[in-house]
């Protein structure tokens, strides 16, 4: 499973700084429509960039984080450093399913915030 998520992340690496364009521009949309003296034309904006901001932070994580997943040692490895590996591998496991857990949360959540601003309210 890391090893997928290591592909996906390395294919999609280059898309990085259109991405931190766009979280660094839906979180000035959300600061803005917060701190905005006419309260009412902004507020539409706020669950948008909420959204985007959310999807290109996980998007940005993932590529960081699993674009540098160690490879599967060989027997040729000594012990210690096989089991330091081990470790590792272990540890981005877990962020994988940590990882494939928020993406659930996340598609709900994004799926409610969505819903909730198309119908006004």
């Amino acid at each position: 499973m890391i090893e997928r998520l290591q592909k996906f992340a390395t294919r999609i690496l280059w898309l990085r700084p259109v991405i931190l364009v766009v979280a660094v521009a839906s979180m000035a949309t959300v600061v803005w429509s917060l701190v905005r003296p006419d309260v009412g034309a902004g507020d539409r904006l706020i669950i948008p960039g909420i959204v985007l901001f959310s999807w290109s932070a996980m998007y940005l994580c993932v590529t960081g984080l699993f674009s540098s997943v160690p490879a599967k040692p060989d027997q040729r490895t000594r012990w210690v450093d096989r089991l330091a590996i081990g470790v590792k591998r272990g540890l981005f496991r877990i962020l994988a399913w940590c990882f494939l857990l928020l993406t659930l949360v996340l598609l709900v959540i994004s799926y409610q915030l969505i819903s909730t601003w198309l119908r006004g309210g």
